[in-house]
C-alpha cells in the first residue's frame, strides 16, 4: 500500500513538473522562433559588412604573378639599337609583383561608408528587439487566452453541477406536483443548454491550446498543459498619459532605429560631397621580371621597388554629384516627416492601449460588485426553490446570472493582464515598477 502511494505521489509531482508557466513558454517561443533567428541572421551579417567597410580605409597588399611565352617575337625591334636582341624567335617572360595599396583622402568616402555600416548595426539590432518584444507579447496573449479558456470550462462545469443538483430536486416536486410537467422541462432544457457549453467550452481550450503550440513551435495538437497558478499583477505605478508617452519615447525600438538612419543619411550626404574633392591614392611595390629569348632586361635587374602617389580629380561631371547631394537632402526631409509620423502613430497607440487599460480596470470592479450580487442572490434562490417558494423561472435565471457574472470577471481580469502587456509592450519597459 506505501509502494503504491509513493508510486502514486511521484506521478502527481511529474505531472506538476511538466505544467508550463508563463516564463518558460515566453523563453521557449523565443528560442524556437524562426522569424527571431531571421532577424539574428541579420544582425550577424550587419557586423560583418561594418567589418568589412572599415578594411576599404586599412592597406592592401596583393601578391600577382605570370607567365607568358611567345613563338615569336610580338614587336619588331629597331636593330639600329645595340643592347636589344633580336636573334630569338620565341620569347619566355616570368613576372610577379607584390603591391601595397593606401587610400590617403577620398573625400570622406569610405569613413563615411564605415559610419552607414555601423548604423546599420543597430538598425538590425533594434529591429531584432522589435521582434523579440512582440514575440513576448504574441506568447502573454495566448498563454492567458489558453487560461482564460480553462476558467471558463471550469465555469461551465460548476453551471452543470448546480443545475444537475436542481434537475434532481425538481424531479422530486414534479413526482409531488409541486412543480407543473413543463417547468420541469424548463430546469432539463436549461441543463442541457449548459452541457452544449461545457463541450464548446472545452473546444475553445483545445484551440486556444493549439494556437499556443505553434507560437511554441510545436505540433498543432501537442498536449500542453500550462501552470495556472499565475500571480497577476495588473497594478500600474503612478504613470500619467503624458509619462508614459515620454517613456515610450525614450524606450522604443522604433524610434531608437529612426535616428540611426538619419545619421546614416548625413553620411551618405558625406558619400555624394566625397565626388568635389581629390582623391588621392600611395601604392609601393617590388617586382621581379625575367625574360628568356631577348636581351630588353637586364639579367642583374630583374627584381626593383617602385613608389607613386596617385590623385585624381573630378573636374566636370554634369552636376551628377550636386543631384546626388540633393536627393539626400529630400530623403532627409522624408526622414523628418517619417519621424513625424510615427511619433504621432505612437502616441495614437499609447493613448489607445491606455485607455483599453483603463476601460478593463473598470470592467474588473464592476464584474467582481456583480459577481458577489450574483452570488448572494443565487444563494438565497437555491434556499428559496428547495424550500419550494420560489418559481423555476426565478431560480434558473439567478443560476444564469451566477454563470454570467463569473464568466464577465474572468474575461474582465483576463483582458486586463492582456492590456497591461499591451500597453507594457508599446512604452517599452515593464510598468509595474515605481519611479525613483
Amino acid at each position: 500500500m506505501k509502494l503504491i502511494l509513493i508510486v502514486f505521489l511521484t506521478f502527481a509531482c511529474l505531472i506538476a513538473q511538466d505544467k508550463l508557466k508563463l516564463s518558460e513558454a515566453i523563453e521557449i517561443s523565443l528560442e524556437k522562433s524562426l522569424e527571431l533567428k531571421k532577424s539574428v541572421l541579420e544582425f550577424e551579417k550587419s557586423k560583418l559588412n561594418a567589418w568589412a567597410s572599415k578594411t576599404n580605409m586599412l592597406p592592401k597588399i596583393n601578391l600577382t604573378a605570370g607567365y607568358n611565352y611567345y613563338d615569336r617575337m610580338p614587336v619588331e625591334i629597331n636593330p639600329v639599337i645595340p643592347f636589344l636582341s633580336t636573334e630569338a624567335n620565341s620569347l619566355k617572360m616570368l613576372s610577379s609583383s607584390l603591391t601595397l595599396e593606401q587610400p590617403i583622402f577620398t573625400g570622406f568616402k569610405f569613413y563615411s561608408i564605415a559610419e552607414i555600416a555601423e548604423n546599420q548595426v543597430k538598425v538590425t539590432e533594434f529591429e531584432n528587439e522589435i521582434v523579440r518584444n512582440n514575440i513576448i507579447l504574441n506568447t502573454k496573449t495566448d498563454f492567458y487566452n489558453v487560461y482564460l479558456t480553462e476558467i471558463l470550462f471550469n465555469i461551465s462545469e460548476e453551471s452543470v453541477e448546480i443545475l444537475s443538483t436542481i434537475v434532481n430536486k425538481s424531479k422530486e416536486f414534479l413526482k409531488n406536483q409541486l412543480i407543473t410537467e413543463n417547468d420541469f422541462l424548463k430546469v432539463e432544457t436549461r441543463f442541457f443548454e449548459s452541457k452544449s457549453k461545457q463541450y464548446e467550452a472545452k473546444n475553445n481550450t483545445k484551440i486556444a491550446v493549439g494556437k499556443l503550440n505553434k507560437t511554441l513551435q510545436r505540433d498543432l495538437t501537442f498536449s500542453t498543459v500550462i501552470d495556472t497558478n499565475l500571480l497577476f499583477n495588473n497594478q500600474l505605478a503612478n504613470f500619467s498619459l503624458d509619462e508614459l508617452i515620454d517613456l515610450a519615447k525614450h524606450n522604443r525600438a522604433e524610434f531608437k532605429k529612426q535616428k540611426e538612419f538619419q545619421k546614416s543619411l548625413e553620411s551618405q550626404k558625406w558619400i555624394s560631397r566625397s565626388n568635389w574633392f581629390p582623391q588621392i591614392f600611395a601604392s609601393g611595390s617590388y617586382n621581379y621580371l625575367q625574360m628568356d629569348g631577348s636581351d630588353l632586361i637586364n639579367s642583374d635587374l630583374n627584381d626593383y621597388w617602385q613608389v607613386s602617389i596617385n590623385a585624381k580629380w573630378n573636374l566636370w561631371d554634369w552636376n551628377k554629384t550636386f543631384s546626388e547631394v540633393e536627393i539626400v537632402e529630400q530623403n532627409k526631409i522624408q526622414a523628418d516627416v517619417f519621424d513625424k509620423l510615427l511619433t504621432d502613430k505612437i502616441e495614437l497607440e499609447v493613448y489607445r492601449v491606455y485607455l483599453k487599460y483603463e476601460n478593463q480596470t473598470q470592467k474588473v470592479y464592476v464584474a467582481t460588485k456583480s459577481l458577489n450580487s450574483a452570488q448572494e442572490n443565487s444563494r438565497i434562490s437555491s434556499n428559496k426553490y428547495e424550500n419550494g417558494i420560489l418559481s423555476v423561472a426565478e431560480v434558473i435565471e439567478a443560476t444564469n446570472s451566477l454563470e454570467i457574472a463569473k464568466e464577465n470577471l474572468a474575461v474582465s481580469k483576463i483582458q486586463l493582464a492582456i492590456a497591461k502587456a499591451e500597453l507594457e509592450n508599446v512604452v517599452g519597459i515593464d510598468l509595474t515598477l515605481r519611479k525613483n
